[in-house]
This record gives C-alpha cells, structure tokens and sequence, in this order.
C-alpha cells in the first residue's frame, strides 16, 4: 500500500506546469570575451622583461527558456542585493528591530535584464615577469651568484576565475518558480481504499497547482525549502598571483632552486543565507541580547543543571509573548523543550522553534527555509616557500627533490561548485582558519640509478660474454612522498552560528588547554567515561586513538561562545601525517642489434608502511571521539597498502 506520493514537478519558462514525469532541463548558453597584448623585452642578453595587459568580459549565462528569476522586496519593487540585507538585518538586529521584507521572485523575462546578474566590466588583467641571469667575476657576488651561474626569476599577474552555469544555471533552476517538490498525503484507489502499488494501475500523482508572477512563496505559492538565487551585483572573482625564485648551478650537475609563491584570492564565490539567524537581537526592554541570554542558558545546561532550575534570562521572557510559562518563566519551557538543541549549539534549529512563540517571526522561514544567495564576498590567502634539487643525468644517476612550505587560509574550505552556505553570514571571518586541504610540509623525490656494472660501465666485465650480460643493464628507480597531516576540527556542530537549517558546514569547538591535545596514532587505547570507548581493544575495538587521552580532550574544550568569540576552532588540529615509498627494480638484456628484453619488479609502498585516515572527532559523538579505524587508501593517488608487480616487455 502506498502511504504517500513524492514527486519533482517541473514547469517550462511560462511557468506552465510540464506532463508528470518531465525532467528539469536547462539550455543555456554563456559567452567570455578577451583582448590581450603581450611584449618581451630583451634589455640585454642576461636581462628579459615580459609584460602585457588583458582585458575580459562575462556575459551573464541565458536560458532559452527564461527558467531564471531574480528576487525583489515586495514592498518596494527593487533588486535585492544580499550584501545590503544582511547588513541592514545585523544592524536593525542590534537595536531590537525586526527586519523580515517579504520577498517575491520574479521570472528574467519579465523584468527587461539580459541576465540574472550584472556582466563585470571592470576586468583588467596585468602581468609582468622578469628573468636575470647575471655575471660576477669575483667578489662576494661572484661567488654568491657565479658567472652566469645564477638565474632570478620574477613575476605578478591577475587572474580572474570563469563562471560556470552549476551555480548560475542549473542549481538556481531547482528554485523558486521552475520546479516544486508535491507530496499526496494517504493515496486512495477509485474504490477509496488504499491505493496499492501495481495493482490499482499509474500513481495517482497531485497536481501542479497554477503560479503567477510574482511568486510569493508563502503567500500567492507554497513555501520553499529551498531557494537558490544568484546576486544581481556579483562580480567575477580574482586571485593576485605572485612568485620569485633563484636559480643556482652548483658542483656535480646539480641545480638548487628556492623561491616564493603567493596566491591571494578575493571576491571568491561564497554562498549566503538570507535567513542567518540575528544572534545579536536586542532586547529593548533589558537591552539582553539574545547571543548573551543563550550563553547563559546553554552554559547551564551543558552543566547539567535540569531545566527546570535554569535561571530565566530577560531575552525569553520578553521575547516570547506565545509560549506558555512553565513554573512562572519561559525560559524553564523553551529550555525545557529545546534542551539537545541548546547544549549542541543548533543555532538555527533553535530559532526554528523561537520563531513560533515570537510576536513576529525574526527570519523568511515562512517563505524558504534556506535563502541562498550566490555572492562574491570570500577572499583566500597562500604563501609557500619551495625549494628543488635537481640531478642531471651524468655517473648514470639523476634525482629530483623537492619541498613546500606553505599556508592556505580560507574562510570556509569548500569549492566554488559545492552548496553548502557559508557557517555565518554576518561574519564572513567566523571560520577564517587553514584550508580543508593545507599541508604544512610536503617533501617528494624521484630518482633513477644504473647500476654500474657491465659492458660500457664503471666496473665493466671482461672475458665472458655470458657473464657481461648477466650483470649489466640493472637500474633501479624510485619515488619517495611525505606531508604533514591536514588540518583537522573538532566538530561542534553544522549550524553554530545560524547561518544555515540544512546545507551547513561544520564548526570548530574551542580549545581550552590543560590536555595533551598532540595527534598521533596510539595504540592500545580503551577510551572512559563513554569517550573514545568505540575503540576499546576489550570490545573489539581498534584500539587506536588520534589521542592519547580522548577523554581529557573532550572535557579541555567547549563550545562557541555566541556573546564572545568572533572565531570557531575550525582545523585548530593537525590530521595524521603521510609517507610512502615506491621503487623498482629492473633488468635491461640486448639478445640481438634490434631486440631488447626489459624485466622488472615494481613495488608500491615497499615499506608496506600504513597510512590511516583522520577519524571524525565531535563532541556529539563521544564514544568515538579521536577513534582510528580505517586505512587511507586512494587509487587517484596511488596510495595503498604493498603491491608487487612483476613485468616484462619485448622492444624490437
């Protein structure tokens, strides 16, 4: 029997609803256009200067249907820039005022645009480099940089990123006007008993119900849960690019480089949340904010004081005229009844609820649980120091070896096509840390070595011709990869700070110090007091910690601090380390002029050395806190456990 119905409804470009069973597609198309010129100078013969300036346009992608829309305040007709609403939301919020404009989406082609979003003219795009290869005979410089022997290379340059239609196309159609999710309740059959699947013959599926333009959701439409919607004012990201480097021939054929790179992006596409929860709502009767009075509960309750002895904070008392006091206070009943969404700092669930005993809803929920609006505010920051030496071939020997140092910070660590919203949207900086993939320390080699044994070699053999073909021709060849861990959180949850219900991006809880807060892999560790306990060798478990004592971490961090932190503790830790080594080892035999025989034995991880994934660590799972139990394994990497591989080839 079939309980309910689900279904994707779709429309075309007039909003007519589309046969049952349509499929959601887009075509669109999106222009780029570039003018650019370039010269190099050559000053003299050991100085070169490179240079030029391009200019570039992107014409907002077109659906050739018009399934786009763009959003106005119903109140006053105009574009909605998110960057103005957030900021007039944040600041009316400080001074106890509500500001919740009902919004109304309106279909690109009857708004007179060419585009959902403005073409960015202000493009420019210089780039400058140099290249310097001087000549000192004698000297402090002369031996520092040689004759000729030494090569500084510079440059800058801008670079601006390329729209892609998943954000300005694709994911906006699955929006407000052009597609709906429709749900039966009980499905009857014509006889007005359950409907049976198979038997009772096609789905009886609901009707896409007419919309007109504008649409209000929640009002003349239905509620949204999702609303996905590019900035009218967006510009085209850019990334400042940056890079020195010295180049230095030195003894036996090797060539040492060391040199800095820079990448700094700004204006990077970030996703917002027009329904950000307001943390920073005065009371204007105790001049509370709601962040201080949640604070203050949620400290209490994380204390384990029960609800019911919570002392009442000014904000709830005054601020939620529709919920029934329990014992004289409606701080006891919303605690009471919001207590898990409290003590884990589910800001956004918690104002899910708030929202229904305010006077005055303080957030669109009633319009789209999420208001997601594609915008370039994000900005990134990379610095690295990179140092090679290189090998040439000579005494059948080459190497390469190389090491990064570096930084990468970003504001929320995911790529620009991803939907998850940004943790806070008042405060852009709230999970400013290291990048999701930033690795301190990376070293990588290669080498490649013949023996030198055999005819033709160092230490060649003589008289026997057999003999000569059994030593000769052996070489051996490898690869060696070691990083430092990625940076790693301690989750407090996806919604601290309110900036989203459903697509949010987890947050750091705060350290306090007074732990070993050191990661490594310990063995041999059963967890206590219900911490880490999921690794318990007794139970079966791994074992193996991140920690060495999970549970002391546990209680040496809390949770953010709405009233006083700025920052989470977004990647405060550092992940597992890596290294692997590969090698193989090969034989070369010439049988006739044309023929050559090639065996060999490659070996991946020869170590067989394992490298284990970062466990997940959050304070709302503690049984498994910093618990170890999976081996890092990639096949995009070459990243496994050993592999033998024998091999032979005929050359002719």
């Amino acid at each position: 029997e079939v309980e309910n119905i689900t279904f994707l409804a779709t429309r075309d470009g007039q909003l007519e609803p589309n046969p049952p069973g349509t499929g959601l597609f887009t075509n669109s198309k999106l222009n780029a256009y570039e003018i650019y010129t370039a010269d190099t100078w050559r000053v003299k013969p050991s100085l070169t200067l490179s240079y030029g300036l391009l200019y570039e346009w992107q014409v907002p992608p077109v659906e050739k249907e018009g399934k786009q829309t763009v959003i106005i305040r119903q109140d006053t007709g105009e574009l909605l820039n998110p960057k103005d609403y957030l900021r007039q939301k944040f600041d009316d919020a400080a001074q106890g005022k509500i500001f919740n404009p009902v919004l109304a989406y309106v279909p690109i082609k009857d708004t007179g645009r060419k585009g959902t979003f403005n073409t960015d003219r202000k493009n420019f795009s210089p780039r400058f480099a140099f290249a310097w290869n001087p000549s000192f005979h004698k000297g402090l410089l002369g031996k520092l940089l040689g004759e000729q022997k030494t090569v500084l290379r510079g440059g800058y340059s801008m670079l601006y990123d390329r729209i892609n239609t998943i954000q300005t196309i694709t994911v906006p159609t699955l929006g407000v006007g052009f597609a709906q999710t429709l749900q039966t309740g009980a499905a009857k059959n014509a006889a007005g008993q359950p409907f049976r699947a198979g038997i009772d013959g096609p789905l009886p599926l609901p009707a896409a119900p007419p919309i007109k333009t504008p649409i209000v959701p929640g009002v003349n439409a239905p509620s949204e849960v999702l609303s996905f919607v590019v900035d009218p004012f967006i510009t085209v990201p850019r990334n400042h690019t940056i890079d020195f480097t010295v180049q230095r021939e030195l003894p036996g054929h090797m060539i040492l480089e060391v040199g800095y790179i820079g990448r700094l992006g700004r204006n990077l596409y970030q996703s917002v949340n027009l329904n950000q929860v307001p943390y920073n709502f005065k009371d204007p009767a105790s001049g509370q904010t709601f962040a201080e009075a949640f604070d203050k509960l949620a400290d209490q309750l994380r204390a384990k004081v029960p609800a019911a002895s919570v002392t009442p904070q000014p904000w709830f008392e005054n601020l939620l005229p529709k919920l029934a006091p329990v014992a004289g206070s409606r701080t006891v009943a919303f605690a009471a009844g919001s207590t898990a969404n409290i003590i884990n700092g589910n800001l956004s669930s918690v104002f899910s609820t708030i929202d229904r005993f305010a006077a005055q809803p303080f957030n669109d929920f009633g319009q789209a649980t999420e208001l997601f609006f594609r915008t370039s505010l994000g900005r990134s920051n990379y610095h690295a120091l990179v140092v090679t030496l290189r090998k040439r071939y000579t005494n059948n020997l080459t190497f390469d070896l190389n090491y990064t140092l570096s930084r990468s910070l970003d504001q929320v660590g995911v790529v620009q096509n991803i939907a998850n919203l940004l943790p806070n949207s008042f405060n852009l900086d709230a999970e400013y840390s290291p990048s999701n993939f930033d690795e301190t320390h990376i070293f990588n080699s290669n080498w490649v070595y013949d023996l030198p044994f055999g005819k033709g070699q160092r230490f060649a053999s003589t008289g026997n011709s057999l003999l000569s073909r059994l030593v000769s021709g052996w070489y051996t060849a490898g690869i060696f990869r070691a990083a430092s861990g990625f940076p790693l959180s301690i989750v407090q949850g996806s919604n601290v700070w309110g900036g989203s219900l459903l697509l949010g991006t987890n947050s750091g809880a705060i350290g306090l110090g007074g732990a070993d807060f050191g990661t490594g892999v310990h063995s041999g560790v059963p967890g206590s007091n219900n911490t880490g306990t999921a690794g318990n060798p007794a139970a079966k478990g791994t074992g193996l910690n991140i920690f060495a004592d999970p549970d002391a971490v546990l209680n040496a961090v809390r949770r953010v601090h709405l009233s006083e932190d700025t920052r989470s503790g977004r990647n405060a830790l550092r992940g597992l380390g890596f290294w692997q080594a590969d090698m193989t080892i090969g034989k070369s035999t010439t049988i006739t002029e044309r023929v050559k025989l090639r065996l060999s034995i490659d070996l991946v991880n020869v170590f067989n050395h394992v490298n284990f994934t970062d466990p997940t660590i959050s304070l709302q799972s503690p049984s498994s806190f910093g618990v170890i139990s999976t081996q890092r394994i990639s096949d995009l990497q070459n990243i496994f456990p050993r592999r033998v591989q024998l091999s032979g080839r005929i050359e002719f």
